[in-house]
């Protein structure tokens, strides 16, 4: 589905910088990377074009209906996102997984996790998918925790996903494979937006948007932009 941005702003209360979209459009299946300094407004954008965030100005439209009037259950369902930090519940993995998904069979569940990785974790543990979950995810590793988010991924029917920095807690060899696995399942008929600072997920976008002090600072394809990043770093040495 598409998604724009018409003359969006936002800002945190007492804050000193705010976000300014003028505009943006994403063309169904497109898939995006982006790329920006910390504080420069990447997730703030990403958690508006969510719905989790109600921007003070401007329209945030998906499949060019105001995200405002979007039903919550049936915008999750079309849309998933996948914060930084991924925050697990006291319970057991189980429950954290399957939280708000339709109903899916262990199989289903055991395939997501062999893909993420997690079934190690599922494996290791006697009981299993009843592992038990301590309030902020005590029990689980940061990178485990990353998994959990990862599998709830491969398990969403969404046809919009919205990733932040997913691979940032994972060694080097599980982010190349989560990687090849985030491709696989984007396929054709998904469209993807993650913000990174790997250049390993590059390989998994055609358009990479640079922000830089609550703006978009560079938008295009992902080479254009990538050459112009290189322009700009030698005639800053110069």
């Amino acid at each position: 589905a598409s998604l724009t941005m018409e003359n969006v702003s936002f800002a945190y209360p007492e804050a000193n910088q705010a976000l300014s979209v003028p505009k943006f459009q994403m063309a169904p299946g497109e898939r995006i990377a982006i790329i920006g300094s910390v504080g420069s407004g990447k997730t703030t954008f990403l958690k508006l074009l969510a719905g989790l965030f109600r921007p003070q100005q401007g329209e945030i439209t998906f499949a060019g209906v105001d995200l405002r009037l979007l039903d919550e259950h049936r915008l999750r369902k079309r849309l998933f996102y996948l914060p930084q930090r991924y925050q697990l519940f006291q319970g057991t993995l189980r429950e954290n997984l399957l939280a708000g998904l339709d109903a899916v069979d262990d199989e289903r569940l055991l395939g997501a996790a062999k893909k993420s990785g997690l079934i190690r974790v599922i494996n290791a543990h006697p009981r299993g998918l009843d592992l038990p979950i301590a309030e902020g995810g005590q029990g689980l590793s940061g990178g485990q925790t990353a998994l959990v988010g990862i599998t709830r991924l491969f398990l969403s029917d969404a046809e919009l996903l919205l990733l932040d920095e997913p691979t940032s807690s994972l060694d080097q060899e599980t982010e190349i494979r989560i990687i090849r696995e985030i491709i696989e399942f984007v396929g054709d008929q998904r469209s993807l937006i993650v913000i990174t600072h790997r250049p390993q997920i590059f390989t998994a976008v055609r358009r990479l948007i640079v922000f830089g002090q609550g703006r978009i600072a560079l938008d295009g394809p992902l080479k254009d932009v990538l050459n112009r990043l290189r322009e700009m770093s030698t005639e800053a040495l110069k």
